[in-house]
């Protein structure tokens, strides 16, 4: 959803770990910061969705108009155990 969800793409796989994180201007990750998101036991954790779309054209195109797979899955944003860095 935009303004919503973070968005990345293929590209951004390739980006320095430092293009991640600062949640200002046009940070990739501005629209669901990291720091903000809750990580602790109590009241309960955030979840992470992920939506996932993968187009295929093929070599041989003997699959007209290609192939488009959509995967979608929802998970626990994994909680902090006491002592560990970031809790």
């Amino acid at each position: 959803m935009p303004g919503l969800c973070n968005r990345y793409e293929a590209a951004d796989l390739n980006l320095p770990t430092s293009s991640f994180g600062s949640c200002t201007g046009t940070s990739r990750d501005r629209y669901w910061c990291p720091a903000g998101r809750e990580r602790g036991r109590s009241p309960r954790p955030d979840y992470v969705g992920i939506y996932a779309q993968l187009q295929y054209s093929g070599i041989t195109r003997s699959i007209p108009g290609g192939l488009t797979l959509e995967r979608t899955a929802v998970y626990a944003i994994e909680p902090c155990a006491s002592g560990l860095p970031g809790c």
